[in-house]
């Protein structure tokens, strides 16, 4: 690292807010913990203060400023020292890490009331300790182990902390601040983009989101069919346009026509009542019939697309995980019938 970013990154500390905390000083990856749940292998960071309004969604944890945790707050220049050929993202709000990182010396780590039973766990403090400092009155507890700055924060009585605040006045003691950085400029210099969607990692994690989502309403499909079963209609529903001719109904819009089953039985549309998600299965059903049209947004065929696309861009590391998805995702769609799946384009190849 030259001397000039040397200098602007000792300007610089890192924010990771997380309601884990790391085993063996290591802040470890969602993918790393759980490869079949997740497909998130980052680590993200505010720089030089927390994040703006609500925290983040999408990162596996049930994560509010109300029952935050853990703050971890890394020296930049120390963290790109010891990571920096997996810093894969540089932007204020959103600075991002592929796989774990090792807390250096010279971090420091605010621990909140809710994180208390999960530092007495790892040894960092024990309760007696906590008692004993409540006693003397200190409402914070500093602790130094092993270079890494303890700061505790137990809850006294019943006022709530705002804890935003308070990693913000934690921050501007230790001489970081917003002004004067132009962290577009920086990026620039290291050559990264400041956007995360322009990375790979954000196709990975897109493909997993949208693979878990066409696997539960191929499900919802099922159920949907089997109700039309039920009642006596046999599925695809249909209606005559003057204009195309034999239609697939999307059981979305009414258009006040007749309709018919596929053995031809009249069907009123009135007389099953489908949930939300059954209907939208319905509609995702149409579309993937008709998936060379301009109509078509959600389809079944989506996470096969995704798969072809992220297999060429990702690291081999990924391979076994995408294929197991798809090969689960394949049994969830060969319950469907397979007269429904051949009238969806390129769907029964992908199957074989």
């Amino acid at each position: 690292m030259n001397s000039e970013l040397d200098k602007i990154f000792q300007k610089i500390i890192a924010v990771h807010l997380t309601n884990y905390f790391p085993t063996n000083g290591i802040i470890k990856t969602k993918f790393f913990t759980n490869p079949k749940t997740w497909f998130i292998d980052t680590i993200h960071f505010t720089l030089n203060q927390p994040i703006s309004g609500e925290l983040k969604r999408g990162t596996g944890q049930d994560l509010s400023w109300k029952n935050l945790k853990f703050v971890f707050l890394i020296p930049f220049h120390i963290l790109y020292k010891e990571s920096g050929d997996r810093l894969a993202g540089f932007e204020e709000e959103d600075t991002f890490f592929m796989g774990n990182i090792q807390i250096p010396k010279s971090s420091t780590i605010v621990i909140f009331n809710d994180g208390l039973e999960d530092v007495i766990k790892e040894n960092i403090i024990s309760k007696e300790e906590i008692a004993s400092h409540i006693g003397k009155g200190q409402k914070i507890i500093n602790k130094n182990i092993e270079g890494i700055e303890y700061i505790i924060y137990p809850k006294l009585g019943l006022k709530e902390i705002n804890k935003k605040e308070f990693i913000v006045g934690v921050i501007e003691k230790k001489g970081y601040t917003t002004s004067g950085i132009n962290f577009r400029e920086i990026s620039k210099k290291i050559n990264l983009s400041s956007h995360h969607p322009d990375h790979w990692s954000w196709d990975l994690t897109h493909f997993k989101f949208s693979i878990d989502f066409f696997k539960e309403y191929a499900n919802y499909f099922i159920q949907a069919i089997l109700k039309l079963r039920e009642a006596g209609y046999t599925y695809p529903i249909y209606y005559y346009d003057s204009f195309d001719g034999k239609r697939l109904f999307n059981f979305y819009t009414n258009r006040r026509n007749k309709y018919y089953d596929a053995k031809n039985k009249d069907f009123d549309p009135q007389k099953i009542m489908f949930t939300e998600e059954e209907t939208l299965a319905l509609k995702i059903f149409y579309e993937s019939v008709y998936v060379d049209q301009d109509i078509s947004r959600a389809k079944f065929q989506e996470p096969f697309d995704e798969a072809r696309k992220i297999l060429k861009i990702v690291p081999d590391r990924y391979y076994t995980s995408i294929n197991v998805e798809i090969e689960e995702y394949k049994e969830v769609l060969r319950r469907i019938p397979k007269p429904l799946i051949a009238l969806c384009p390129h769907l029964q190849e992908y199957l074989k």
